[in-house]
């Protein structure tokens, strides 16, 4: 049996679609898991990891980590950065996402992954993500933060900058490619 890595590997460079096939029907159910319990909607759910898995098929090396263990972690916490994102677009609170997680992890005994395993890579990919924003630049970070913690929309963050929306919108979406880069680089090094 190919491990995850080899799949990947032969995937991007050998473009074996069978070899993705196999990565995919090895991980999506408990992925679909996941995002069902976040999203509780089958429908939402079945959306949500359409988009998920197409950002994988795009880019499959964005999950080549060096420890085979590693993966479905990090399958876990790209998941959780895009229900990030999903979640504040759709103006819901990320810290009750985190509660979520934290909390109600621990008491699902269905997933793959153990729970403690689990809450502890979350946790600790949060506090990354965290790290990375509060090393940004200040006129960044502040921007970034209306964004992300405050849910301001464009419009708002530029007039308080007094800058153009398309500039405040292209630096909202730099800084969001800088820190999910700033996330693989930690995850790749593991």
């Amino acid at each position: 049996m190919r491990t995850d890595n080899q799949l990947l590997t032969d995937f991007l460079h050998h473009s074996d679609e069978k070899a993705f096939e196999e990565f995919y029907n090895r991980h999506q159910k408990s992925m679909y898991r996941k995002a069902l319990h976040f999203l509780k909607d089958k429908d939402e759910a079945q959306d949500f990891l359409q988009d998920f898995w197409l950002k994988i098929i795009a880019h499959p090396e964005r999950i080549n980590v060096v420890k085979e263990e590693s993966v479905l972690g990090y399958l876990s916490a790209m998941l959780v950065h895009d229900l990030y994102d999903y979640f504040r677009k759709k103006k819901l609170d990320t810290v009750c996402l985190d509660d979520t997680l934290l909390n109600d992890l621990q008491q699902r005994g269905d997933f793959h992954v153990n729970s403690v395993e689990n809450d502890v890579n979350m946790n600790e990919f949060r506090e990354k993500r965290e790290s990375i924003i509060r090393a940004l630049p200040e006129s960044d970070r502040q921007i970034y933060t209306l964004y992300d913690k405050h849910h301001l929309e464009i419009p708002e963050i530029a007039k308080q900058y007094s800058l153009n929306k398309n500039t405040t919108r292209n630096r909202i979406a730099g800084i969001s490619r800088y820190i999910e880069s700033k996330l693989k680089l930690l995850y790749t090094s593991i």
